[in-house]
């Protein structure tokens, strides 16, 4: 291992010292190129990609900060659970078994159900001014899905 060393020494002392200045300088550029290149424009790069996010993120927390505080500001209507339950679940193909939930909400429960039926009776009910305020989903080997999940009145 020292003999790759010895010849570099050797041939650097058979160089002159304007060439030993010389090859110093180029070697200092060379390192500062390289890490420039390779650390402070990729750390500037990144910087300039999270200060984006952040301001993304900004705009959007506005937003659902918008949405939340005009959600709450209007008022929420009693809407009978039951009759819309019954009135959605006959248009949209499914028969929903109905009980208590452990919150004690109107829970309700889906079997053997499509991806279609399933998210489409949960869109009815939104729409029809009911909250799911709780919702688990298992899908089935066949391909069906299970659903329960819990409901109160008011959107």
């Amino acid at each position: 291992m020292t003999a790759p060393f010895s010849s570099v020494a050797a041939w650097w002392d058979g160089r002159s010292l304007r060439e030993r200045r010389m090859l110093a300088v180029m070697g200092a550029l060379v390192l500062g190129v390289v890490g420039w290149l390779g650390v402070v424009r990729p750390l500037d790069g990144w910087q300039a990609d999270q200060a984006r996010a952040r301001v993304a993120a900004e705009r959007q927390l506005v937003q659902i900060q918008t949405a939340v505080s005009q959600r709450g500001a209007r008022p929420t209507e009693a809407v009978d659970l039951q009759a819309l339950i019954a009135s959605t679940a006959t248009a949209a193909g499914v028969q929903p078994t109905l009980g208590m939930s452990e919150g004690g909400r109107l829970g309700f429960r889906l079997d053997r159900v499509t991806t279609a039926q399933a998210f489409g009776w949960l869109a009815a009910l939104e729409q029809g001014g009911a909250r799911i305020e709780e919702l688990g989903v298992v899908e089935s080997p066949d391909g069906t899905l299970g659903v329960t999940g819990a409901l109160t009145s008011g959107g």
